[in-house]
């Protein structure tokens, strides 16, 4: 590898007169022999040492000092020529075929983008189902929890009314009509009001010192103790029909419902419209 080193360090410490002299001996037949011998040295794990690209470059560096000595660049010689060309075709890394997209792989391309498209829509309810039920039932809960805290409070506040004079409360004519309040005594017989005349289950709770819900004929019914110290003297029955929650549960569900199908529908559009744009370039083959 004389020639390398020749274009590379040992000529600096020389003068023009040395570097003239050196450079005339790469004749273009060295510098073929150089590069074939370079071309076809391996490293010691099997690998070439140096690129086509490499010794490409060691020639345009000796034609260099022959061109600025003014002398003819041995690399420009047919011979050298013929070396680097047969370096380059033998190193040549050939291309990677690739199988030909036949028409079978086509629609099967197409069938997998219309698979996905159906697995978003099946997404979209998976999430819909999944989200929406627990939240449609706690809707239904909320709501009946919170007419039956209204019924206490207004049993409760009644209670208070006629502490000392059960007798004392009916039913106004302003009241909501689905609503109902009896006041019983301390026998479980009603009083006042609207109800059973004798006490239930519900009343026989509240008769006991606790306060008391329950469904009773498809109304929502809640009893209060009325007590006169720490004396249980009687109790306040208050029921009212369940339309008016189901009503409320009902309009809820249709509003989740039409929002639900809303979404499933825009996502079925976007996945049929994602499906079709990429599915145009193959359908025009």
């Amino acid at each position: 590898m004389g020639i390398a080193s020749h274009t590379c360090s040992e000529l600096g410490p020389f003068s023009a007169t040395k570097v003239s002299q050196i450079i005339r001996t790469f004749t273009p037949l060295v510098v073929a022999h150089y590069v074939t011998e370079a071309a076809a040295e391996q490293t010691g794990v099997g690998k070439w040492r140096y690129t086509p690209a490499t010794v490409t470059r060691w020639v345009s560096s000796i034609n260099q000092f022959h061109t600025a000595a003014g002398l003819d660049a041995p690399g420009r010689a047919e011979v050298v020529r013929r070396a680097l060309s047969g370096i380059r075709r033998i190193r040549q890394v050939p291309p990677v075929r690739r199988s030909p997209l036949l028409l079978d792989d086509l629609r099967v391309l197409m069938l997998h983008l219309a698979g996905r498209a159906r697995l978003t829509v099946l997404v979209t309810v998976v999430a819909f189902v999944v989200f929406g039920l627990p939240l449609a039932a706690g809707l239904a809960k909320y709501f009946v929890d919170e007419q039956r805290a209204q019924l206490e409070r207004l049993a409760e506040a009644t209670a208070v009314s006629v502490t000392g004079d059960l007798a004392a409360p009916r039913q106004s004519a302003d009241q909501d009509p689905a609503l109902q309040i009896g006041v019983y005594d301390e026998n479980g017989d009603k009083v006042s009001g609207t109800g059973p005349a004798r006490a239930d289950s519900v009343v026989a709770g509240a008769l006991a010192g606790a306060n008391t819900t329950a469904t009773l004929d498809g109304r929502f019914a809640v009893a209060v103790p009325v007590a006169d110290g720490d004396t249980i003297t009687g109790a306040v029955l208050a029921t009212e029909t369940s339309g008016d929650v189901i009503a409320r549960i009902a309009i809820t569900w249709g509003f989740m419902l039409a929002l639900g199908v809303a979404a499933l529908t825009a996502a079925w559009l976007l996945a049929r419209r994602q499906a079709q744009r990429l599915a145009a370039p193959l359908q025009d083959l």
